[in-house]
């Protein structure tokens, strides 16, 4: 298969993914804008929500129009460490951004005001910096590979089909 059509339904995917993201946004129970509006650690989960709608879909959609039709073995290597690497970092910020956030704004207001120390949540967060920067220089390195492909296959002279 073609790298183009790859980021174009891997585009699509991520289109769909970031609809139920925002669907389970408004979903009451979840209290996401609880965690959002909290601030502090729910920011992590905001940055990485943001940063998938951007890598995700958009990303992913710019990379099938640079490929079009055309074969490209570096296309397709950039496709998976590209989505590797998008999926890694935006879930990771999301995952420990909302269970953060959680702990911090929303068990407070669940247990009378009993609170989870700081220090506590803090602990919780580092576990995820080491993966999340691995993520985002897998996706850093896909999108240069992707960009540096689609500019050899233009020296080579290979139209956009």
């Amino acid at each position: 298969m073609v790298p183009g059509k790859l980021f174009r339904y891997a585009s699509l995917a991520h289109l769909l993914a970031a609809s139920v993201i925002t669907l389970l946004i408004a979903y009451e129970p979840l209290e996401i804008p609880r965690v959002i509006s909290g601030g502090s650690a729910g920011m992590w989960f905001t940055m990485g929500y943001l940063m998938y709608l951007i890598a995700g879909p958009l990303g992913n959609l710019y990379l099938s129009s640079t490929y079009g039709d055309r074969k490209s073995s570096m296309g397709l290597l950039s496709f998976l460490i590209y989505n590797a690497g998008v999926m890694i970092a935006t879930f990771l910020l999301m995952y420990a951004g909302y269970n953060a956030g959680w702990m911090m704004h929303v068990y407070p207001v669940h247990h009378q005001g009993a609170q989870i120390p700081i220090p506590q949540i803090h602990n919780f967060l580092v576990n995820f910096v080491t993966p999340i920067g691995i993520g985002t220089i897998l996706a850093g390195l896909g999108a240069l590979l992707g960009a540096l492909g689609s500019i050899i296959l233009d020296l080579r002279g290979e139209p956009v089909k």
